[in-house]
């Protein structure tokens, strides 16, 4: 049995009951201690209760996921407003999924629009690399939300991107997707 000089005259037994007991009373004393501490000036000896609040609203309901942030904050994350998705059902068919939060689309528009860009014609670009190197393009309506494409690109790694062309020629991405492999 494991037990240290300080318990050598106990028997085993109660040597682990022993360190029980001094671990419960570090704990205790950590726990005590912890609540006679603040970071705030002026705030002294309120501890965790300044910490954990019963002020917080815990309310699932306009929570998007199942994030523990948006359950006990109750605010939604920024997580899924934006999304653009890749995945393949074979090796010659590339779905794509999108989904533009309404705030981002205003906040291009709003940047954008002033200058002479048409943010009604929205592209999305797709980026091969690997084997093959090229760039693909095809005109979309961001209402749509879903594009089923052929493709015929064996070992490359396919990323894509929406967004708009402004009057100078740059690309503003409004979201970039995930990269996925094609098997060969």
């Amino acid at each position: 049995m494991y037990s240290a000089r300080f318990f050598a005259h106990t028997n085993p037994k109660e040597a682990k009951k022993m360190w029980l007991l001094i671990t419960l009373i570090i704990i205790a004393g950590f726990i005590l201690f912890s609540q006679f501490i603040s970071r705030l000036d002026g705030e002294n000896f309120r501890g965790l209760g300044k910490i954990i609040t019963s002020e917080r609203p815990i309310s699932a309901q306009n929570a998007k996921t199942n994030d523990a942030f948006e359950i006990i904050s109750g605010q939604n994350a920024p997580f899924f407003d934006t999304l653009l998705m890749l995945s393949l059902d074979n090796p010659q068919t590339l779905n794509i999924s999108w989904k533009i939060s309404h705030e981002e689309y205003a906040r291009a528009v709003s940047i954008h629009h002033a200058s002479g860009t048409d943010t009604t014609k929205a592209v999305l670009k797709l980026n091969y690399t690997g084997r093959l190197y090229f760039k693909e393009e095809y005109p979309i309506s961001l209402n749509e939300q879903k594009k089923q494409l052929s493709i015929n690109a064996p070992g490359c790694e396919i990323c894509a991107e929406i967004g708009f062309y402004t009057d100078t020629g740059a690309f503003f991405a409004l979201a970039c997707s995930n990269k996925i492999t094609v098997p060969s």
